[in-house]
């Protein structure tokens, strides 16, 4: 390997001249994907490198060389998320150029038709974790199909991550053509943005509402002959219900369909709704009114245990079974000096692989106290069987239970922070606590609280400027007011004070539950500000403060007990922070 042009080098050290192609694995509208490699820091590392088809385009503007660089960079930020693609390096010399991690599983369209429902619907909850990681960041995809969710596999399961982040409009921007639009899952508002508006987060909903009506059907919301016609159907006609045309379960019609509503105000508000919508349809579908299975009805009952060739394609394998529902299947394992036992016994009201009522999770079960470990054990509850849906009334009901998730090595830390506030040390550290709830409940998990390995000094950092935003509007009035005056303008100072106090306390859950999920870049985006004039909003102002009021008879009743006053404290921090999280709007 040759020495490498600098001006040829990308921000990570990979130089384009050190990169050789072997052959091409996609072409899109405007771009060419190729399988390549490079012998970098790292080895001789396979990767995917992406290019601009030049053919396409009669000029190439300074512009696009400067949006293609800060498209990429975006894409860098998104990819410390497990669901989307990682980004190596890119560069514009000698033309514009993206190096990305290879993806061996081919992409959702290719593998889909041979997954069972169940495993669909996993991969499909994958892929709306990964674009609501993106939307809490402020950034949309716009052009989400199968083909940009990608495979790989780990530990032999199939693993989506979702690619092409921005590229796809710079690319169409630039273009000569239209052609790069995949027309059967463009949103109205992309096809007529003078009738439906702009493109938004819920651009993506519609998109990957579309996605999920192949993924079990087989077929895009629209047939047509040509894409005159197809353009016509997405502007005015509403898709057939996908149980006519699959056997799906009747409720997924709603759940997909609410998504491809033509007016986006008509659809979800954020891409965890229509997760959840999708699963509790294929839940519905999968069980009978007495708690048993029904078969699964599409696709084989197996994922095929697929090895792989030197080019990455797929060439046979095995099957690997599951545990039916309805079944007990015991497991234990050991993660983190903790013995995990778990019974995926079916029960009404939990799912087959729920752990049983009494939690049987234990720390060092030989020496643990016998009556405060089987009171643990009776109160824990795990967060999957807590209240799905994010409505306000189900949002209250996950958060008025979301206190009984914790383990106990969070418990233990809580109580170490509440010691140590006593002596004055660390306050922030409960406003991290808080934040850490938001974020739990935001990704549907339950609370870990961590102290070690210099976690504390993060959640210290973080509770700092968590109780800095309320703080805002009054540092803004103290920035203004003038000294002195008359008793008239103490008057009106005072007025203006309660008033500010009136604001600060409104906006407190939109901007804690933003600052928790999203960081200090996401309050600073306009659809933070424009979350506040919706009717959500309204109803997570008015659920926070019912949450509040739960919470205080609650905890009001375990301080009149020796063992419940240690925990009185906790519970409505972390009640009022599952509360928020689940009701966590990505920006829009």
């Amino acid at each position: 390997m040759g020495s490498s042009d600098p001006s040829n080098t990308g921000p990570r050290g990979y130089a384009f001249e050190d990169i050789e192609v072997l052959d091409r694995i996609g072409a899109g509208g405007t771009a060419d994907v190729y399988r390549a490699r490079i012998d970098g820091v790292e080895g001789d590392r396979r990767i995917a490198l992406k290019t601009p088809r030049l053919s396409d385009y009669e000029t190439v503007e300074a512009s696009f060389f400067d949006d293609f660089v800060e498209e990429a960079s975006i894409w860098n930020r998104l990819d410390d998320h497990e669901g989307i693609v990682d980004v190596l390096d890119w560069g514009t010399e000698p033309y514009p150029w993206i190096a990305m991690e290879y993806m061996d599983a081919g992409h959702l369209g290719d593998r889909a038709p041979d997954l069972p429902l169940e495993r669909r619907v996993d991969l499909f909850a994958d892929v709306c974790d990964a674009v609501f990681h993106a939307h809490r960041h402020g950034i949309t995809h716009g052009d989400l199909k199968p083909e940009n969710v990608l495979l790989t596999r780990s530990d032999g399961e199939l693993v989506p991550k979702v690619g092409d982040w921005g590229l796809a409009t710079v690319l169409l921007e630039h273009s000569r053509s239209r052609d790069g639009l995949t027309m059967a899952y463009s949103a109205p508002e992309q096809i007529d943005p003078d009738t439906h508006g702009r493109t938004d987060d819920r651009t993506d909903i519609y998109q990957l509402s579309a996605v999920a009506y192949e993924l079990f059907t087989g077929s895009t919301p629209f047939d047509a002959a040509g894409t005159g016609e197809l353009v016509h159907r997405i502007l005015h006609d509403r898709p057939t219900p996908p149980s006519e045309r699959a056997d799906v379960p009747a409720p997924l019609d709603d759940a997909i369909l609410t998504g491809l509503e033509r007016d986006r105000e008509d659809r979800y508000e954020t891409v965890l709704y229509l997760r959840d919508a999708v699963e509790e349809a294929m839940s519905a579908g999968r069980t009978t009114p007495d708690g048993t299975a029904t078969d699964d009805r599409s696709g084989p009952a197996d994922d095929p245990d697929d090895t792989e060739d030197d080019a990455g394609r797929s060439v046979g394998g095995g099957p690997a079974t599951e545990p039916d529902v309805g079944t007990t299947a015991d497991a234990t394992s050991t993660t983190d000096g903790r013995t995990v036992t778990e019974s995926a016994t079916s029960d009404e009201g939990r799912g087959p692989s729920d752990p049983t009522e009494t939690g049987t999770v234990t720390l060092d079960a030989a020496s643990d106290d016998a009556e405060s470990g089987g009171l643990i054990a009776r109160l824990h509850r795990p967060v999957e069987s807590l209240a799905t849906g994010r409505g306000v009334a189900a949002s209250v009901a996950f958060a008025v239970h979301y206190p009984r998730s914790i383990d106990r090595r969070t418990l233990r830390n809580w109580w170490a922070v509440v010691l140590a506030s006593t002596l004055v040390v660390p306050a922030p550290l409960v406003m991290g606590f808080v934040l850490e709830a938001i974020r739990g409940a935001a990704d549907g998990r339950a609370l870990e609280f961590r102290l070690g390995d210099g976690a504390w000094a993060d959640h210290y950092r973080r509770g700092l400027v968590g109780y800095a935003l309320p703080l805002g509007p009054f540092l803004l009035f103290a920035a203004v007011a003038e000294p002195g005056g008359a008793a008239a303008s103490a008057t009106t100072a005072e007025g203006l004070a309660a008033t500010l106090t009136l604001v600060s306390w409104v906006l407190l859950p939109g901007l804690l539950s933003t600052y928790a999920t999203g960081g200090l870049s996401a309050l600073a985006t306009q659809a933070h500000w424009r979350g506040y004039a919706t009717r959500h909003y309204v109803g997570t102002f008015a659920g926070t403060l019912l949450v509040g009021v739960i919470a205080y008879f609650v905890a009001t009743g375990l301080a009149l007990t020796i063992v419940g006053i240690v925990v009185a404290y906790l519970y409505p921090m972390v009640a009022v922070g599952g509360f928020l999280g689940r009701r966590v709007r990505p920006a829009d």
